[in-house]
């Protein structure tokens, strides 16, 4: 994990110098930009330090890109391997964008079973499956354990998604589980992908809005299929640093 945040850091460094080299204060192209406009400018109140920009810039990229195509890799593969499932993903998009447009953040309210599928998914392969070490900041007592002043806590959240306790057979993969009678989505307690409380992930917001996006947008135009005599991939996943991915596998986009 260290040598990796080293080569992201001398990848998000390089970027800084060449916005540096091409830097326009009248166009603003992106937020490293924002940061060049910010130092540059006399009359702001707070500065901000190349040190600044880069880490935030790194958790911008890690949680809005590593994790959200990690999960569509995780996506594809519970397609192919419930086609049937996939079927009814695909006719819930046709239902409301039918007419060929591209979906966007509106219909979200009324792509219920894609949301439902996508939820199972994040809570069956539970891509983080505990919390980035916290530390409490005062002496704290729970369930009988006391935990002195900075005590590093990490949360194990996959633990939570598949207590029997919240969660109806939860080695099962159904989406349905988070379909209320009513047709509307189910708030699970203990669904927590992403942390929960103060300091949940800061990019679960962006995350989920980039994997709705190309979740819904990918099926209405290709139909993903397991490659002619091979079998179906395994669903077992392994640790890569933080993340859980999935093993290699073999897929066709086949264009509707």
């Amino acid at each position: 994990m260290i040598h990796n945040d080293k080569e992201i850091q001398k990848f998000v460094l390089k970027k800084i110098e060449e916005h540096r080299q091409s830097f326009d204060p009248t166009l603003t192209r992106d937020f490293i930009d924002m940061y060049l406009k910010v130092c540059q400018d006399e009359t702001q109140a707070f500065k901000v330090s190349e040190k600044d920009v880069f880490r935030v810039t790194v958790d911008l990229f890690l949680a809005g890109s590593e994790t959200t195509a990690t999960s569509l890799w995780w996506v594809m593969l519970y397609w192919i391997r419930y086609p049937q499932i996939q079927e009814k993903c695909y006719q819930n998009i046709m239902q409301v964008a039918g007419d060929g447009r591209l979906v966007n953040l509106t219909d979200k309210v009324d792509l219920v079973y894609l949301m439902a599928f996508l939820n199972e998914v994040l809570r069956v392969v539970c891509i983080a499956p505990t919390t980035p070490p916290r530390a409490v900041s005062e002496e704290f007592k729970i369930n009988g354990y006391t935990l002195e002043k900075d005590t590093m806590v990490l949360c194990h959240i996959k633990s939570a998604h598949f207590d029997t306790d919240y969660w109806d057979n939860p080695e099962e993969f159904n989406p349905d589980r988070w379909i209320g009678p009513d047709g509307k989505m189910i708030k699970h307690r203990a669904f927590m992908p992403f942390g929960g409380g103060v300091r949940a992930c800061m990019g679960e917001s962006l995350s989920y809005m980039e994997l709705f996006l190309f979740a819904a947008n990918l099926l209405p135009r290709y139909q993903f299929k397991v490659p002619d005599g091979r079998k179906s991939p395994s669903l077992e996943g392994k640790q890569t640093g933080v993340t859980m991915q999935p093993e290699q596998y073999d897929i066709i986009a086949v264009p509707r």
